[in-house]
This record gives C-alpha cells, structure tokens and sequence, in this order.
C-alpha cells in the first residue's frame, strides 16, 4: 500500500504542475489531497472502520454518540483509578491504568475479529454495522483516556 501511495503522490505532487494550466494544477492539487486523505484512512485501523460505516450509511457525529452503557460500567474502575492518578500524580498508578486499558482494548479486539473476517460488502447486515460501530466507539474512548492521562 505504501509505495503505491508514493507512487501516486510523485505522480500527482503539484509540483510538477507548476508550468501547466491553472485548471490541471487544480486538479493535481485535489487528487493530491484526496491521495493523501485516503492513505491516512487506510492507515489506520481506526479510520479504516469509521470510513466502512459511513459508506454503508452508518452516520454519527464524533464526540455527540453515546459509548454504550454497560461499557462505561466494565471500565469504571479503570476511571476510578484514573481520578486517583489526576489527585496525587507522583503516584505508581499509570502502569496500571494503561495495562488495563491495554486489556479492555485487547478483549474489544478479540471480539470484533472475527466479526470483521465475517462482514460481507455485498449483503450488509445493519445489525453488524451496528455493533461495528459500537466497537469503534469503545475503542475511541479508550484512546481519550489514553490520551487525557498525559495531560
């Protein structure tokens, strides 16, 4: 995937457009960003799947869905901790926290895997695309959290 994106980068660069007509600069310039738009979602496991979503009709806003409830309750704990850390930072509790988070995130993985391997493109089960989605959002959650605990 990563020399075809280079090639297709080197062959759209709008560098070498420069002496061309405004119109195929234009051009050059948007197939540049859409190249690179879709190799970072291909990229990445994350946007992969949110990108599967939304082609298949699922929309969401970030941040405005709900992570499903009994979720939030598995990592409570986890959350419980994480307040303790924020109070008195000096302490051995970040080790912990991400370990845990490592294995929530593992388990959610383990889940969805074969759920993944099962999904057919061309008879979508909206059942499916909804548990894909629940997936996503708990996975985006733990990456808040991962991310909150530097700051």
């Amino acid at each position: 995937m990563r020399q075809k994106y280079y090639e297709k980068s080197r062959e759209y660069h709008p560098d070498r457009f420069g002496l061309l007509p405004q119109e195929e600069q234009i051009h050059a310039l948007e197939m540049s960003t859409t190249i690179n738009k879709a190799y970072r979602t291909l990229s990445s496991k994350r946007e992969r799947i949110k990108y599967v979503l939304e082609i298949n009709g699922i929309d969401f806003v970030e941040g405005s869905e709900k992570v499903p409830q009994e979720f939030l309750i598995e990592v409570m704990d986890i959350n419980e901790m994480i307040m303790e850390f924020k109070m008195d930072p000096e302490n051995d509790l970040k080790d912990d926290i991400l370990k845990q988070l490592k294995r929530v995130d593992d388990e959610l993985n383990e889940g969805i895997q074969s759920l993944f391997e099962e999904f057919n493109f061309q008879n979508k089960d909206e059942k499916q695309l909804l548990l894909i989605k629940d997936y996503y959002l708990k996975t985006k959650y733990i990456d808040r959290i991962v991310s909150n605990l530097d700051n």
